[in-house]
């Protein structure tokens, strides 16, 4: 319980780094103060789900506060546009990660590596890394349409970030070993959860892209980052203890899940980076 706590607290103190240092002087300690006594609260109250409840939204009230404070205080001098641009090129890294996940996958399946040389460098952390610029690139692409999309839009984009959140609050805990005894299943249902929601919610903000023509040439992007991971659900359920070659017909599965998906993060990118030479709808016109 209390390594559990204790890495709680350091990780909060270490994302408080993210608002002014004068911030952080006035009113950091009160803050991790305040923040280590709600996670004993939550802890004893419902365990490591009361943690992940507590930093869901913690987690992302700290990022919008931060950046808030640093544009208060005059530290954050790139224009809302300007900022807003950096969706397409954070969004074509995220899918480069991706794509390198999937080779990590396609090298074990051929039987160039092993599992122990290749999980770290190829899967782990390509993913956990791809996870945590989701968040920001996910806002920035929300900030974007929030006035031109419409609530499936909106809707899709925030699922999108909740769930890149619990996801990089799950593995970051699971790497602790926070979750008790292997035999549990429950964390497995948790990533499966957190890993399906962003694509749930950029399958319906490419919907509303449809609808209300978000994305020149490009509308059908969106849903088409999701649906790998959508449709490849049926043959990872298929795939049991019982089955014959199970561990390579995992490596199909995730590879064509990373790799269908990070190609099409590349392209949902650039469209997004097409989108400044390219006229947006008003509220008027989509009215």
């Amino acid at each position: 319980m209390s390594d559990r706590l204790l890495f709680s607290e350091r990780l909060y103190k270490m994302l408080l780094n993210l608002y002014p240092k004068k911030f952080r002087a006035a009113y950091g300690r009160q803050m991790r103060l305040t923040f280590r006594d709600a996670c004993r609260v939550a802890y004893q109250r419902n365990g490591v789900g009361g943690l992940l409840a507590l930093w869901l939204p913690t987690l992302l009230d700290l990022f919008k506060s931060a950046f808030q404070e640093r544009a208060r205080q005059g530290e954050l001098t790139m224009s809302k546009e300007r900022l807003m641009d950096l969706a397409g090129p954070r969004t074509i890294i995220i899918g480069l990660l991706w794509v390198l996940a999937s080779i990590g996958e396609f090298v074990l399946l051929v039987g160039l590596g092993s599992l122990d040389s290749f999980w770290d460098v190829f899967w782990f952390f390509p993913v956990l890394l791809s996870f945590i610029l989701m968040i920001p690139a996910f806002l920035l692409t929300r900030l974007r349409y929030q006035e031109t999309a419409g609530g499936f839009g909106r809707l899709g984009l925030t699922l999108s970030v909740v769930g890149c959140v619990g996801m990089c609050i799950f593995l970051l805990l699971g790497v602790l070993g926070a979750f008790g005894v292997e035999q549990d299943t429950w964390p497995n249902y948790v990533i499966a959860a957190c890993f399906l929601t962003p694509m749930i919610g950029h399958i319906l903000f490419g919907i509303d892209a449809l609808r209300n023509k978000l994305l020149p040439r490009w509308n059908v992007m969106p849903i088409l980052v999701g649906l790998p991971s959508i449709l490849l659900i049926v043959p990872d359920r298929l795939i049991n203890g019982s089955m014959p070659h199970q561990f390579e017909l995992t490596l199909i599965t995730t590879f064509l899940r990373f790799a269908l998906t990070g190609v099409c993060w590349v392209l949902l990118g650039i469209a997004l980076m097409d989108q400044r030479q390219e006229p947006q709808p008003t509220a008027s016109a989509l009215s």
